[in-house]
């Protein structure tokens, strides 16, 4: 690939992970992002998994669930709730489900010592 189209490639992808940490307490529509950034939705999906590794909703829940342990650690005041919709999160249970599935050990360290 020629060193002009790899640097083309690597700002699209840095654009939209721009895009996805601004907008990352809302609903991202990967069609607006396209629009957007002037490309179609088979393009950057492409795109964005050969530059970042991951494909871009994965990234999405990524960085979600990044500022969500942030915010927990943060502000220990707010409720699950509020932590949720300041994710992006539409329902409290969707946000729970997903972030039990990427952070909760499966056995307890303390309980596995005393056993």
């Amino acid at each position: 690939m020629k060193s002009t189209t790899q640097a083309q490639h690597t700002k699209l992808a840095n654009d939209a992970l721009y895009y996805i940490y601004r907008y990352i307490d809302t609903d991202i529509n990967i069609d607006e992002l396209c629009n957007h950034l002037g490309v179609s939705r088979f393009h950057l999906q492409r795109l964005f998994k050969a530059q970042m590794g991951v494909n871009i909703y994965e990234m999405i829940k990524s960085i979600r669930l990044q500022k969500a342990a942030s915010l927990l650690i943060t502000n220990q005041g707010s409720t699950i709730t509020q932590v949720a919709n300041m994710c992006g999160y539409s329902s409290q249970t969707s946000f729970i489900r997903v972030f039990k599935a990427r952070f909760v050990m499966t056995t307890h360290p303390v309980a596995k010592r005393r056993a």
